[in-house]
């Protein structure tokens, strides 16, 4: 069974959505703080992203540039061995 591009999303969405209430209600009591909060959030929309790809409905993401202030010291290392 496939199942639709609006389907993958709400079902991703309503994840999202349980979680952030969850969260919501009582900060301060739930399991692992803020930073488990953070990273179940991303995890969601990592798999989302994951399922539409496999799918074929969506590229995948180029890898983020380094910053210039990362080039240039890279490049400083490799020149001047820091």
């Amino acid at each position: 069974m496939t199942i639709s591009r609006k389907d993958l999303q709400a079902y991703y969405k309503s994840l999202h959505d349980e979680l952030t209430e969850r969260y919501y209600r009582d900060p301060g009591n739930f399991p692992g703080g803020k930073e488990a909060f953070t990273l179940a959030h991303a995890q969601i929309w990592h798999a989302l992203d994951q399922e539409m790809i496999a799918q074929g409905w969506q590229a995948p993401r180029p890898d983020p540039q380094p910053s210039l202030a990362d080039r240039i010291a890279r490049l400083e290392k490799a020149v001047f061995n820091e």
